[in-house]
Formats: C-alpha cells, sequence, structure tokens
C-alpha cells in the first residue's frame, strides 16, 4: 500500500551536506511563498512534479503537530511519515476514503470543498464508518462543519466535534447527525478526522436538507471504568460510542455494552423521601462465560424495611448468552435518616447489553417521574438548545424527556457545571420578556441563570435553591433583551446575547428542567422544542457531491517513473475559496539498503554540459544523478552534474535507501568559463581528496578540473582491542590520514577489576573517604568512608590537633602529695622515678 511520507523541512546548508549534488538554496518568504536563488552562474528552470488521484478530488487535509524523529510538534504540514490519506476500492458500495494513523500524535484532518446551502435550514448529515483499531475510546472518527457566510467568512466554531465513531467497527456502521445553518449561511465544508491508532473507513457520505434535525448524542453524567478487580475503578471514563451497542430493546439503535469487569455509574436528582421507586431495565447476558451476573451498587430501603446497600442481583445462565431481551425489576423505598438516594452502580461480570434503564417514581399529583439520565443511550432531540459540561436527558415514560444538570458526577467529568443555553435570536432588543421553566431536586445551588455575552461581563437573572418535594416547581424571571453588561476584564459595554441556565454546583445532586419558555408582554412564546422529541424527519435529495469517492483510487503520477516502492502524493486545493492555490505534490521514495528505490523524470532537453539540482526536502536523503541514454553520472565533488561533450538531454534520477520525500525540483545549466593563461594548478592526489591539474571558474566560484587524479586507497592497518570490563574493537585504521573503517565493537564482558582510591585522608579529627576505581578501565564505583584516626597525645596534647588528653595526670597534681596517694604501688613508683632524677641531677652540678 502506497502511503504519505514524513515532512521535516532540511535547510539549504544541510542539504547539501547531505547530499553528493548542489542545491539551490530555498528561502521561506511566508507561509505560501517560497523564494528560491540559483546559484551565480547558473540558469534555472523548474521541474513539474505533478500526480492525480480522482476518487480524491473534491477533498484536502493537513495534518497538525504530529512529531518529527526528535519528538518536535511540526505544526501544520501536508507532509506525515505516520498519517496517510488514501483511497480505496473496498467500500461499502464502492470506492471509500481511508485515514491511516500509525501514531496515535498529532491530528489528522480530511475536509470537503465548499458547497452550497441555503441558510436558516436543517439539514442531516449521515455517513458510513469502518474503524479497524484496537477498541478504546481513543480511537475515533470525528465529524465537525466549517459554515461559510459571503467570500468565506467563518460563521460559528469550525472545530466543534458534531460527532463521533468510537472504538473499533469491523462492519459498515452508519451514523447521522444534524447541523442547522444561520441566516448568513452561503456554503458548507465537511470535515472527518481520525485520532488514535488504526485504518479509518468512511463512505457514501451524504448532506440532505430536513424539516427538523435528528437525536443529539448525550453522554455526560454516565461513566464506565475497568481496572479489571474492583466495583470502584478509580478512572471512570464518560461515557462514549465504546460503550455501545446497535443492538436495542427499543429500536433505536443504542444501548449499553458492557464488557467483563466493566462497571457503569451514574448519578440523579435525590429521591424524595417516603415514596416507593422501580428500577427498571432490559438486558442481555451476550458473553456466555462461566460465571455470568450482574451486581447492582443502590444504596436503598426494602419494601419490607431492611437498610440494603445493593439492588437484587441479575444471575444469567452460565455459558447461556440470551437471543432475546430479558426484563429486570426491583422495588424499594428512600426513607429520610437512613437514604439519600442518588447514584446507581451496575458492576458485570461477564458480557451484557443494557437498555432502557429507569428508575422511576410517582409525585404528590399522582405523575410518574423518571430519574435516570439517557436511560435509552440514544439521546434526544435539542434543537434551539446548546449545552455544556455536566448536562443531560432523562426520558420521561411519556417519551418525552426532560434536562438533568450536575457538576459533580461519579465519572471523570466532575467538576464540570453544567450549563443549557436558549436560543434567543429571535428577540428584539429593548424588549421585555419572561423566561419560565420547572425544576426539581438539586442542592442547594440547583439552578443559577446568567445573562451577558461570556462570563466575564454575565449578570444574574436568578437562582433557586434545592426542592426535594415529590414534584415539580414553577420559577419566572422577567429580562430585558439585549441589557448592557458591562466586561469586569476591560470594561467593555456589550449588549447581552446569551441566556446560560446553570443546574446544581454542589455534591452529585443533579437539577432536572422542563417547560422552558419565553414568552414577550403579548404572550407569544419563542421556544417551540417543549418535548425534545423529534417530529418525523422528511429529508430531501443529498446535496453533497463528493461523499462516494468515485473514480481510479491510485495515486498515477505525471512525466515519472519509479524502481521500487515509490510515487507522487499530494492534493488539489479548492480554489473557489483558496484563489490561486497551487497542488501540492510531492515524490515518496521508500527505499531500504536491500532494495533502493528511485523516481526518474522524463527527458529533459538540456544545452550546457554543467547540471545541478535543487529542491525542497521534507525528509531523508536522496542520490542525485543524471542519466544519459543508459549511462548514469553521478555529481562530482563539487555538487555538479558534469555531462558529456554533445548530450542534448537528460532523465533526473533520486534514489533512496531510507524513506525520503521532497518537492519543488529545479534544474540549473551552466558552462563553465575558459582558464586563464598559466591559471592552472596540479596537487597530488591522497587518501582523503582527489588530484589533479584544476582552474578556478569565476563564473561559479568552483575548481574545475582539466586532468583529474582519483583519491588514493587507504593505507590500513587492522586494531584489535579485547573486551573487558568495556567494549573492545575490531577495526582498520589508515595509517596516513587516521580514518576508521570496518569498526565492530565488541561488548563488554566481566567484572569490573576494583581498587580503592583515596579521595579524602582521615585525620584525628574528620573522617576520610575513599572510592572503588576499576584499575582496567578507570570506572568509578561505590564511595566508603575512612573512619578517623586516633590522636597522637604527647605531654597531655595532640600533636597534630592539640586536642587535650583527658586521661593525662601530670607529676604535680594532687595526687602526688602528702596524704594524696590513692595507690602505695603507682605512688610509690612515682615517688621513686622523682628520687632518681633528682639524684642525678643533683650529681651532674656537683660535677659541674
Amino acid at each position: 500500500m502506497k502511503k504519505f511520507g514524513k515532512t521535516g523541512i532540511i535547510a539549504s546548508a544541510a542539504l547539501v551536506a547531505a547530499l553528493s549534488v548542489s542545491s539551490l538554496a530555498s528561502v521561506m518568504a511566508g507561509a505560501q511563498e517560497e523564494t528560491t536563488v540559483v546559484p551565480k552562474g547558473f540558469e534555472s528552470e523548474a521541474v513539474d512534479i505533478a500526480g492525480a488521484n480522482e476518487a480524491l478530488l473534491g477533498w484536502q487535509y493537513y495534518f497538525y503537530n504530529d512529531k518529527d524523529a526528535a519528538g518536535n510538534d511540526r505544526g501544520f504540514s501536508y507532509e506525515s511519515e505516520n498519517l496517510h490519506v488514501l483511497a480505496t476500492e473496498n467500500g461499502r458500495t464502492g470506492n471509500a476514503l481511508q485515514l491511516k494513523r500509525e501514531k496515535a500524535d498529532g491530528e489528522l484532518v480530511m475536509y470537503s470543498y465548499a458547497f452550497d446551502v441555503k441558510a436558516d435550514q436543517n439539514y442531516v448529515i449521515g455517513a458510513f464508518v469502518k474503524s479497524l483499531c484496537t477498541q478504546t475510546a481513543n480511537n475515533k472518527v470525528t465529524f465537525k462543519v466549517k459554515e461559510q457566510g459571503a467570500n468565506g467568512s467563518v460563521i460559528g466554531d469550525e472545530h466543534a466535534v458534531l460527532n463521533s465513531v468510537d472504538g473499533r467497527r469491523d462492519d459498515w456502521t452508519e451514523t447521522t447527525f444534524s447541523y442547522k445553518t444561520s441566516a448568513s449561511a452561503k456554503t458548507l465544508i465537511l470535515k472527518i478526522c481520525a485520532e488514535g491508532v488504526g485504518d479509518f473507513y468512511v463512505d457514501d457520505i451524504t448532506v440532505k436538507s430536513s424539516n427538523a434535525g435528528v437525536n443529539s448524542e448525550t453522554y455526560q453524567m454516565i461513566g464506565v471504568g475497568n481496572d479489571g478487580a474492583s466495583e470502584d475503578p478509580a478512572s471512570m471514563p464518560v461515557l462514549s460510542g465504546v460503550n455501545l451497542s446497535s443492538d436495542s430493546s427499543d429500536g433505536d439503535g443504542k444501548s449499553l455494552k458492557l464488557n467483563h469487569n466493566d462497571v457503569y455509574k451514574t448519578v440523579f436528582g435525590i429521591l424524595p423521601h417516603g415514596k416507593t421507586y422501580n428500577l427498571s431495565f432490559k438486558y442481555k447476558n451476550t458473553s456466555g462465560g462461566t460465571a455470568d451476573r450482574m451486581s447492582i451498587r443502590l444504596d436503598n430501603v426494602t419494601t419490607a424495611g431492611e437498610r440494603v446497600w445493593y439492588a437484587a442481583p441479575v444471575n444469567s445462565t452460565a455459558g447461556t448468552p440470551d437471543t432475546e431481551w430479558q426484563t429486570y425489576n426491583y422495588e424499594f423505598t428512600a426513607v429520610a435518616g437512613q437514604t439519600d438516594i442518588s447514584w446507581i452502580g451496575i458492576a458485570s461480570y461477564g458480557g451484557y447489553l443494557i437498555d432502557e434503564l429507569s428508575i422511576t417514581g410517582t409525585d404528590e399529583d399522582g405523575a410518574t417521574m423518571q430519574y435516570i439520565v439517557n436511560g435509552s443511550f440514544s439521546g434526544a432531540y435539542l434543537e434551539g438548545y446548546t449545552y455544556g459540561g455536566n448536562y443531560n436527558v432523562a426520558k420521561q415514560t411519556d417519551g418525552t424527556y426532560v434536562f438533568a444538570s450536575s457538576a459533580a458526577t461519579k465519572d471523570d467529568g466532575t467538576g464540570a457545571r453544567g450549563y443549557l443555553r436558549l436560543d434567543t435570536s429571535r428577540l428584539e432588543q429593548g424588549k421585555t420578556y419572561t423566561l419560565g421553566f420547572d425544576y426539581r431536586s438539586g442542592g442547594s445551588q440547583a439552578v443559577t441563570i446568567l445573562y451577558g455575552t461570556y462570563w466575564q461581563d454575565q449578570i444574574s437573572l436568578g437562582d433557586c435553591g434545592q426542592s426535594t418535594i415529590a414534584g415539580w416547581t414553577s420559577k419566572s424571571f422577567e429580562f430585558v433583551a439585549g441589557t448592557q453588561v458591562t466586561d469586569r476584564g476591560d470594561n467593555t459595554v456589550r449588549s447581552a446575547t446569551t441566556i446560560e441556565i446553570y443546574g446544581d454546583a454542589g455534591i452529585c445532586w443533579p437539577t432536572y428542567f422542563r417547560n422552558f419558555s419565553i414568552k414577550d408582554a403579548a404572550g407569544n412564546e419563542f421556544i417551540e422544542n417543549k418535548t425534545l422529541v423529534a417530529p418525523d424527519v422528511v429529508l430531501g435529495e443529498n446535496e453533497f457531491p463528493y461523499g462516494t469517492f468515485e473514480g481510479n483510487v491510485n495515486y498515477v503520477p505525471q512525466d515519472w517513473t519509479f524502481e521500487g516502492e515509490g510515487n507522487i502524493y499530494g492534493l488539489v486545493f479548492d480554489t473557489r475559496w483558496e484563489a490561486g492555490a497551487i497542488p501540492d505534490w510531492k515524490i515518496c521514495l521508500y527505499g531500504t539498503e536491500e532494495v533502493p528505490a528511485s523516481a526518474i523524470s522524463k527527458e529533459i532537453a538540456v544545452s550546457k554540459r554543467t547540471l545541478a539540482l535543487g529542491y525542497k526536502a521534507y525528509t531523508g536523503s536522496v542520490k542525485v544523478s543524471a542519466l544519459v541514454g543508459d549511462t548514469e553520472i553521478e555529481a562530482d565533488e563539487n555538487g555538479f552534474i558534469e555531462l558529456p561533450e554533445g548530450t542534448e538531454s537528460v532523465r533526473l534520477r533520486f534514489t533512496a535507501t531510507e524513506y525520503a520525500a521532497f518537492k519543488k525540483l529545479f534544474l540549473g545549466t551552466h558552462t563553465h568559463a575558459a582558464p586563464a593563461e598559466g591559471g592552472t594548478t596540479t596537487e597530488e592526489a591522497t587518501c582523503t581528496k582527489i588530484g589533479g591539474t584544476f582552474y578556478y571558474c569565476g563564473d561559479c566560484e568552483k575548481n574545475v578540473y582539466i586532468e583529474k587524479i582519483p583519491m588514493l586507497p587507504h593505507d590500513l592497518e587492522h586494531v584489535h582491542e579485547d573486551a573487558t570490563c568495556r567494549d573492545g574493537v575490531d577495526k582498520d585504521v589508515c595509517k596516513v590520514c587516521h580514518g576508521e573503517f570496518n569498526v565492530t565493537v565488541l561488548p563488554a564482558t566481566g567484572e569490573h577489576v576494583y581498587e580503592k582510591e583515596i579521595l579524602k585522608e582521615a585525620t584525628c579529627t574528620s573522617n576520610g573517604t575513599e572510592q572503588d576505581v576499576c584499575k582496567v578501565c578507570g570506572s568509578k564505583g561505590n564511595i566508603s568512608v575512612i573512619p578517623k584516626k586516633p590522636h597522637d597525645y604527647k605531654d597531655g596534647k595532640c600533636t597534630v590537633c592539640n586536642a587535650e588528653d583527658p586521661d593525662y595526670k601530670p607529676a604535680d597534681s594532687e595526687d602526688g602529695k602528702k596524704g594524696g596517694c590513692k595507690s602505695s604501688v603507682s605512688g610509690g613508683a612515682i615517688a621513686l622515678g622523682g628520687l632518681i632524677a633528682a639524684a642525678f641531677v643533683i650529681g651532674k652540678r656537683k660535677k659541674d
């Protein structure tokens, strides 16, 4: 399979060093412009590098911040060694797009040409996706939309993810999402992004006008974790498409999929005390294992009055998968002072599908409330609303939906307080309106309503406290559309445009909302979508022209041939909004030492005998040569290709023994000036440079050889050093230039032979230190302490440091006086010694 190559622009100086040919220096003048400087004395002409891919016409792409070989982010590029844009014949109904990712870093963004759309129109965008990758939420295909107004101006957030297909999909999976254009929309651009590692395929993309949108996926406030053992995994990623199955009990094509040791958790509004509730869901055992069961964590009081921490488990017949959906029901109560029930956990042992998960209770007015968010796992119709943070929907028993919002949850989204934005685009500035809604549950900060343009200038329209009753509480607040608000940062005054309604800010007690309304003084309603139930959708014809990838799927080079693995890859830009954009094509070679890869140009007419080649290189190095007939001529020591007399045309050849990619090829031609009289020089050849007779060409500023003597062979002698505790070596060393050749490193063997080396001598006042030093290689080992030396006392003092001897007893001490003897033996001996010394001195004096 052909692949795109990595980019890594090499400076022209490095390129000259890497190649045996002179490069034309390239200087970047801007992000879209390059200035090529022609070497002195050369005339230059561009050599076309062009290709085609019919199947990908109508599409463009870019890569962002994939890493180069040194681990550095590369910014925007159209080349990557690890990210590839391809077309394949193995599509769902013919050809398909293939996005290949060999590493996880960096973005791969595929985007279509702009196509015309109607303003203020709902569109349903559909596609089929197949993902061959590991089953993880990090591997995914996402969809985004770039909306453009007149002259290509961007409207809205082109980077917002509107749909995602997560994890491995062995079969083609249909996915749809809706998008409503603004009042000033002219065109749309569809973006498809691949994340993670794997092969991702997309086919049969359609964009159809619609009378309404489709359900939006809402996965917040739900987590699924798996640490292989615990029913309380430390990590609980937010639910994603990886955790869903297309097999469903209610026919919506979505159910929760739990693998072995998966744990599902969600939070809900605290259940009012003194009521009876029913936990219900549909399930299928899918694994057919040896211990197929589900453990259900739910703090509750049974209908018999027993305080328990688990609901009744699900126990399936081991080794027998279910072919039909089974029904689970568990009735329980919430008792004041015993339970504040606000979350549920389901641990799967074996594999299970779960659908229509609900907890229902009866309100004071006899109505039924269902508390679990997105228990059918298929989202809701959110036309007219946008949301962020921990916001979700709860499907009611009558088929309608209510909103739910919380700050803290049981998944890894904890802390992102949810908010809902209402559509206020039809309100008239300066007019007074009434915002109304019903709410229930929540904590002490159950509801906060803000009005402004963003967080730094928002003002409060009101707050609501916790509602603990089994029923709904109605609230309303007046506001003036376009109220002036002041930025708390730079004091800019703006007209408020956005209402944000926040749910609870407390501890895992979501707030529920329903019946949002905005009315003017005359009672006109500006919120149309009350039930969050999608109307029957009527679709128009497909308006997207680039979704089937018809034509030849291969990249076809123009005027180039290849030996080994290589081709011309690239894209053609949409010139409708990028006027003058030049197609981006490059040569990519996938060579090895065993099987080099070469690109060979068509015949190019030449009128001069000296050639120099230049190009913009992205990665790797190549050997450049010219083919004159069947004769290959490589570059000389100047980096020039010197052609035989009478040559009229050549083919250029680029050969790589690694991956290499380049473009913007230039051919420089030159005729050397004649040598001045007496202007030649002769030098002897050595083993490091050629010899011969040459002269200096002032036009190209290089030495030109009239007669050339090849370099002499090296005078080699073999050197061998045994491996010991350090590496040994076998090598050939030139006696003349001392160059080393045929070097083989012999891995170190054996232990170091250590000797003690004193770093610091010990004294009678401080310790010393010594270190193990290998006597073979000098490697240094452990450092150890040398204990202090004893004092050298004399006459009561240390001769080194002058410290006093604590045991010293001078001769005239109290112990030597009358009556002071403590020992007759020692005292007598001392006295006798003194008498002898005195007698000796007296006798000497007499003699004198």
